[in-house]
Order: structure tokens, then C-alpha cells, then sequence
């Protein structure tokens, strides 16, 4: 069975180790995984390092902006998920796909357009215009995709209330899942920073 991990849009550091960790996780299942990604240097790190096993195939896309990525994710995606007769697409980066009508799994990284708290920081500064175009907005687009899919990946139980905040989650199913490594010993030290730089 194939599974599409729909990572476009994965470029910084955070976002690269979290894929490197489900990457980790997956190559030893009976799927098998079509990774949709964005060229650039961390990727072509990732793809030497996990492209020679048998499971795991990249396909690597020039970025060329937000409404070529919209163009792709719903309409060339469609013809990937025939062609391979994809099961499943798993969206690592927080969009959903709009015409898709196979199952798909959302992994919501941070809850900037679900906060109550962040829109009472834009409203106590009375930059409300500021607040609509960069939070009203993007939230009403990430509303419908949101809708578009049953199941949802967060990081904790207070991701998943602020989320029910915003839409009903009543027909939705959540899956918890931390993307933070308890098992290394670094998680057990504070981390040393240097306040003396930016």
C-alpha cells in the first residue's frame, strides 16, 4: 500500500528534524512512502540518507511560491494518488488538500492561527488590520482544510482544545504524538544559551 508524505514547504531546521524522525520511524513498515518535498540543501541531506531503502521514494520539486504549491498539491497530486493508488495522504506541514477524496492525516505543528491568547495580544495593541491579514485570514483557509480531513496529528491535549476552539472537532480523530526525543540525554540537561547574541 502507498501512503503520500505531503512534506512541501519543509525547509528550516525544526521542521527537518521532525522529518527526519518520522523518516526514521517508517523505514522499517510493510508501506511504502512517496515523499513530496521542496529542493534544498537540508532535503538532499535527507534523501542521501534515507533514499537507498526500498520503501521510501522523494520526489523533489523546485519551489517556485505559494500558488504553484496550491496548483500541485490539487492538481497534480490528484494524478500521483491514480497513478499510484495512493491510500493515504499524510500532510506533514499543517495544509489539507481541498478535491482529494482519499483519507487525509493533517500534523499541526503550532496552534498561531487557533489562539484565542494570540488574537488578545493583537487586539490589546489595536492592530487589527494587522491581526486579519496575518491571522484572520490564513486561519479561514486552514478552517476549510482542517474540514477536509478526519484525521488530525498534535503535540499535546491543549493543541487539540485550542483547535476545538475554532472548529468542531466532533467528527474529527486525534492522534497525540510529541515531537520531542525523550530518549536522548540532552532532553534531560537545560540548554546553554548565549543572550548576547541576537
Amino acid at each position: 500500500m502507498w501512503i503520500v508524505i505531503n512534506a512541501l514547504g519543509i525547509q528550516d531546521s525544526g521542521g527537518i528534524t521532525v522529518l527526519e524522525r518520522l523518516l526514521r520511524d517508517i523505514v522499517a513498515s510493510k508501506y511504502t512512502f512517496l515523499i513530496l518535498v521542496h529542493s534544498n540543501p537540508n532535503i538532499k541531506m535527507l534523501k542521501e540518507k534515507f533514499g537507498n531503502y526500498e520503501n521510501l521514494y522523494f520526489r523533489v520539486i523546485q519551489s517556485q511560491g505559494i500558488l504553484h504549491r496550491l496548483y500541485y498539491e490539487n492538481s497534480i497530486l490528484k494524478k500521483i494518488i491514480n497513478e499510484y493508488n495512493i491510500k493515504l495522504v499524510y500532510n506533514f506541514s499543517g495544509s489539507a488538500q481541498f478535491f482529494l477524496t482519499v483519507p487525509q492525516f493533517v500534523k499541526i505543528h503550532n496552534l498561531l492561527f487557533y489562539s484565542t491568547k494570540i488574537d488578545q495580544i493583537y487586539f490589546e495593541k489595536k492592530e487589527y488590520l494587522k491581526w486579519f491579514k496575518q491571522i484572520f485570514l490564513k486561519r479561514v483557509v486552514f478552517h476549510i482544510m482542517i474540514k477536509q480531513s478526519r484525521y488530525i496529528e498534535v503535540q499535546s491535549q491543549h493543541v487539540q482544545e485550542n483547535i476545538s476552539n475554532f472548529i468542531d472537532i466532533g467528527n474529527k480523530k486525534f492522534f497525540i504524538k510529541s515531537d520531542i526525543d525523550i530518549r536522548e540525554n540532552e532532553f534531560l540537561k537545560p540548554k546553554n544559551y548565549d543572550f548576547n547574541k541576537k
